[in-house]
């Protein structure tokens, strides 16, 4: 907290602001320490959204998001940043998909999908969604058939995003689904998987409902990457890319 403290004063808009790569170098520092200090991250993350030239409007301060949230967003900053610098040549997918040597990049912001509404199986969860600002979501069907079970959705709300997530298990595998939901004046983000890849090279697409649906590996993990009507969906499951890959055309 005291290192907090001493860096509070740097957050000014003056000549003495610290510059975008100063503030990735101290999230960068931040990360690599085995309690990351979440004030510090924040205010870092603050700090960068404020500089960011392309804002349509003043920066506003956002709700306090959890800790995990704080650092996982200061990771993929950073993990973006340090892609960026090493200049490795993309094999591109799609407009919207690049193939790194390293690394899958999806371009949420390049998506136009906007995709009729739907109503999801499991009205318990699609009230939750929808209380939380997420109605008419897209999901894989068959995960709302017996053999698949859900846990409880958590939720982060900013003033410039809503997500939700919650567990999956069926099949002898289990995995995760997260939501994003951004709002219309905020910047939809690029997305890193690192590690990626697919069997045959790239990720394979499935054109599913109006959807574009990406599934590859990211490790040891699948990875079903969609998005439609300014909402991002992520799902990692620990089962073969194939069996993902079957999963991502029940898509809806």
């Amino acid at each position: 907290m005291e290192l907090t403290n001493a860096y509070l004063g740097l957050f000014r808009r003056d000549a003495d602001d610290p510059t975008p790569r100063e503030l990735r170098r101290i999230l960068e520092s931040e990360l690599k320490k085995e309690a990351p200090d979440a004030d510090l991250i924040e205010d870092c993350l603050n700090a960068l959204a404020e500089q960011n030239a392309a804002l349509s409007r003043p920066a506003r301060r956002i709700s306090r998001p959890g800790k995990a949230a704080l650092i996982a967003a200061a990771a993929l900053l950073c993990l973006g940043t340090a892609a960026a610098a090493a200049q490795i040549r993309p094999e591109t997918v799609s407009r919207f998909v690049a193939r790194f040597d390293d690394r899958i990049r999806f371009d949420t912001g390049a998506v136009t999908n906007a995709v009729p509404a739907v109503t999801l199986p499991d009205v318990a969860l699609k009230d939750t969604l929808s209380e939380h600002g997420l109605g008419d979501v897209h999901l894989p069907t068959v995960f709302f058939e017996a053999a698949y079970t859900q846990g409880e959705p958590r939720f982060q709300e900013t003033e410039l995003a809503v997500s939700a997530d919650f567990d999956i298990a069926g099949e002898g595998f289990r995995g995760r689904v997260v939501i994003t939901r951004y709002a219309p004046d905020a910047a939809m983000p690029v997305v890193d998987y690192p590690g990626a890849a697919a069997p045959d090279g790239i990720p394979a697409r499935y054109g599913v409902s109006g959807i574009d649906v990406y599934v590859f590996q990211s490790g040891d993990t699948s990875v079903i990457a969609y998005a439609a009507n300014r909402t991002v969906y992520t799902v990692t499951l620990d089962c073969p890319v194939r069996t993902a890959a079957e999963i991502a055309k029940t898509v809806r």
